[in-house]
């Protein structure tokens, strides 16, 4: 008798739904950096676009922090996406829920072509999200009134684009399987 073959690791986590992709993510984060003090599973509605943040003190949001925003789909995670998190981000600045991330990570089972061309010119896609967040009708932003949304393109102009980053998913299950959950 013949067991069909086994899917890789890689093949299981693209069948995680959301929620399990951000536990998953939660499992792997203190992997990373031993001097995480805490790491915490925030997403779901009003998370700010926070799925899992990593401190680096014990200020939490109000000090350095790391963020790990998962995103699980069927396709790619493209710039057009990411874009909108990171609008969510600066919003949630501008509205006092917690300062700029040292890091900001997407983490999805798979990177499509446009994100990863994006954040390898951070200078140029800064100056390109800029112009485009001036422009944009996302309701997290035209929802902030004029003065915040002023507040936040200016954070964005000012903020160095080199904090966003994607993770490869091999390296992530090398990563994970030195922890305690694997």
């Amino acid at each position: 008798m013949q067991f069909p073959a086994m899917p890789s690791p890689e093949k299981i986590v693209f069948t995680y739904d959301p929620d399990e992709f951000e536990k998953f993510v939660e499992e792997w984060v203190p992997a990373l950096d031993s001097l995480y003090v805490r790491v915490e599973r925030q997403g779901g509605a009003g998370d700010h676009g926070i799925d899992v943040a990593a401190f680096l003190t014990r200020q939490g949001l109000e000090g350095p922090w790391h963020n790990y925003q998962c995103k699980r789909y069927k396709g790619t995670l493209a710039w057009s996406t990411a874009a909108g998190e990171i609008r969510k981000m600066f919003a949630g600045v501008v509205t006092g829920q917690f300062i700029v991330p040292e890091q900001y990570t997407f983490v999805a089972p798979s990177i499509g072509p446009s994100l990863q061309q994006a954040l390898q010119r951070p200078v140029g896609t800064r100056k390109n999200f800029v112009e485009a967040l001036r422009e944009t009708t996302d309701k997290v932003i035209t929802d902030l009134g004029p003065r915040l949304r002023r507040e936040a393109e200016e954070l964005a102009a000012d903020t160095s684009f080199e904090i966003f980053q994607t993770v490869n998913m091999k390296k992530m299950l090398e990563q994970h399987k030195t922890t305690d959950f694997w």
